[in-house]
Order: C-alpha cells, then sequence, then structure tokens
C-alpha cells in the first residue's frame, strides 16, 4: 500500500482537487478520493511509519530481506510482514533490523512505543515528543528544514521547527501539529505526548491550547 498510495502523491493529489461548489457539498465524495483520504490515513499510523523507518534501514544498508530472515532466525514472509506494516514487531525483532543493519535503533524506538502504546513517564514526555518527531523525520527520508517548513505552507518559523526537534521545551501545540502533520504522522499520537508534559511542573513552552 505504501508503494501504491507514497504519503506525498496522495497528499499532493488531495491538495489540487477542486473543492466541490456548495450545491453539491451534500453530495458523496467520489470513490476515488474517499479511497485516497482513507489510504493516507493508514500510511499515517504509527506501525506504517515504524515500518518506512525499518525500511529505510534496510535499503540504507543494503540488506536483503532474505537475509534479515537468515539472521533473524523467522520465515522471509514475515520480515515482509514487518517491513510493510502488515504485522507488528517486537522491540526485540524491530531491533536486530536495526542491529543488523548497522542503524541506532533509537531511531526507531519511539516509533515501536506509539505503535505498542507505550507511554513516557511525565517527566521525560518532552524529550520523548522530540524524539518522536525526529524518528517521523527519519522515516519520512530526512526531509531539509527547507522541505517541512514548506510542507507546513510556511506557517511556522525556522526556530520553531528546531525547538520542535530539540528544545529546549517544546513550542506551541500548532506548531507541533503542523510538523507532524508534515511528516505524516498522527495528531493524536503527539497531542497525546504534548499533554503528558503538563505534568512535569516545568515549563514547557506549550501554550494552554495544546491541551483543549
Amino acid at each position: 500500500m505504501r508503494k501504491k498510495y507514497p504519503p506525498g502523491k496522495v497528499d499532493t493529489a488531495l491538495s489540487h482537487r477542486r473543492r466541490p461548489e456548495r450545491a453539491l457539498m451534500a453530495a458523496q465524495p467520489p470513490e476515488e478520493a474517499t479511497v485516497a483520504k482513507k489510504t493516507l490515513n493508514r500510511l499515517r499510523t504509527p506501525i506504517q511509519r515504524q515500518a518506512c523507518a525499518l525500511s529505510r534501514m534496510q535499503a540504507e544498508a543494503g540488506v536483503q530481506q532474505r537475509t534479515l530472515a537468515a539472521k533473524m532466525h523467522v520465515d522471509p514472509s514475515l520480515v515482509s510482514r514487518y517491513l510493510s506494516g502488515e504485522w507488528q514487531a517486537s522491540w526485540g525483532q524491530a531491533k536486530t533490523v536495526a542491529d543488523i543493519c548497522g542503524r541506532d535503533a533509537h531511531l526507531i524506538k519511539p516509533l515501536w512505543d506509539t505503535a505498542t502504546g507505550v507511554l513516557p513517564p511525565a517527566e521525560h514526555a518532552a524529550e520523548a515528543l522530540r524524539a518522536y518527531l525526529r524518528a517521523l523525520r527519519y522515516a519520512d527520508g530526512a526531509p531539509s528544514q527547507e522541505s517541512i517548513l514548506a510542507s507546513t505552507h510556511h506557517s511556522i518559523t525556522s526556530a520553531e521547527l528546531a525547538q520542535a526537534f530539540h528544545g529546549p521545551g517544546t513550542p506551541a501545540w500548532t506548531v507541533v501539529r503542523h510538523v507532524t502533520m508534515a511528516l505524516f504522522g498522527l495528531t493524536d499520537t503527539a497531542h497525546q505526548l504534548c499533554r503528558l508534559t503538563r505534568h512535569t511542573g516545568r515549563p514547557s513552552g506549550l501554550s494552554a491550547e495544546a491541551f483543549g
């Protein structure tokens, strides 16, 4: 599905689609548009972002799936399901893929945590949020700062983007939301991490709007 409907292509197609006239708003959306929206939502899920990151590691290392399978002592079809996002890998399996490919497993740990519902302690929520955004960036092919800002239609500044990735603290929720969407993540996941920062007792840089 990720090969047939890459997130960037889906977003571009939707952005160029003409809005229906007011008199036609009650009509059902075209089937093609409905499929595209459902596909994009699926591609934004944590397990798909994790699969993108694992696939990137495999591609960067030039390791074939059957080689991964042999070193992991599993069937090649299982590795294929992990890399496509069809099945959720255990953390041990995901880390093994990273180790075999010679990549830092911390690049995918935030994606695995969100895919499996693991939440950090409140005192580490701000760093967990930044790590999650950096992991989304890796999974998306490490786009440049200019590319990310363009994807947000320059609704955030370069300083706010840098703070979202590296701190200190975290920027306003609107900034986090724009960055998350630009990197094809789910805003619900980022918002959940943002809400946790409220319980640290330390200033995070988040505005009150982040917490509803």
